[in-house]
């Protein structure tokens, strides 16, 4: 599974592949999400969030599927479905699966967002 960093405007975000096994983790923790109708994802500049997608195929029934400040919204088609990600926990965790793919300033901005560790 991809992930990418919803952080630059003018040129490509950072992203990484998900080994087996936080693929793994990624799809127990989705099942553990509660649904909500609340919210829209971030559209601000600078950080926006987490965008997941697969190239072999669906993330747990969705096409793609965006984490962003306590939401988290999957896709598919037409269609979405939302979620609560309490303390964002689902999308520090994604964060952390590619520190060693961010450069230190990234890793400091987020730091910022995240209100220390992710």
């Amino acid at each position: 599974m991809q992930v990418e960093l919803d952080v630059f405007s003018g040129r490509p975000n950072p992203h990484w592949t998900l080994n087996q096994r936080d693929s793994q983790e990624l799809l127990r923790r989705l099942q553990r999400l509660s649904p909500t109708n609340a919210g829209e994802p971030s559209g601000n500049l600078g950080y926006r969030g987490v965008i997941l997608s697969n190239p072999e195929g669906a993330i747990a029934g969705f096409e793609w599927i965006v984490c962003s400040n306590g939401l988290v919204v999957g896709y598919k088609g037409d269609s979405s479905q939302k979620f609560i990600d309490a303390n964002r926990n689902l999308e520090r965790w994604l964060v952390q699966t590619g520190e060693t793919t961010l450069g230190p300033d990234i890793l400091r901005s987020l730091r910022q967002e995240f209100g220390g560790d992710f």
